[in-house]
Parts: C-alpha cells; sequence; structure tokens
C-alpha cells in the first residue's frame, strides 16, 4: 500500500509559513507551520483529529527538501512512495 500526502501553502511571512496537508489531494484538513529561521515544524491540526504521522513527515519532509534545494518554501508539494 503506497502512502500519498499532499500539501498547500496557505500563508507565508518573514517569520513562518504554513501548509494545509493532507493524504488526499482535493481533502486537507491538517495544518503545519514552519518556523523559517529554524525549520522547526508545529503541528497545529491533525489531519481530521487522527494520527497519520506517515503522511505528516513525508510531506514535511518533503517541504524542507523543496526549501533546502530552491530557497523558497512551494505553494504545493505531493510526496508518493
Amino acid at each position: 500500500m503506497g502512502i500519498n500526502a499532499y500539501a498547500t501553502k496557505e500563508f507565508e511571512n518573514e517569520e513562518y509559513v504554513v501548509y494545509s496537508y493532507g493524504s488526499q489531494i482535493d481533502n486537507q484538513t491538517g495544518k503545519i507551520r514552519f518556523n523559517k529561521e529554524t525549520l522547526e515544524l508545529l503541528i497545529i491540526e491533525k489531519e481530521n483529529d487522527v494520527n497519520r504521522s506517515r503522511e505528516l513527515f513525508k510531506i514535511a519532509s518533503k517541504i524542507e527538501s523543496i526549501y533546502t534545494e530552491t530557497g523558497m518554501f512551494p505553494e504545493k508539494a505531493f510526496s508518493a512512495s
């Protein structure tokens, strides 16, 4: 069984960036926030109030990887395995 994770940037300022995320592209009910200076991850809201740590950490790692490569937080991110 594969794991898909999707994220869409919702907000960005000088201090942090907020993404909605989820296992379905059209139903992203979780929210995460990255501190732009430290890349510390804060879980604002779990996806559908369940603990789907695999999806969460897959998409968070993908966002961090894109940021490390490009110096910019992506508007959208996708990770599949």
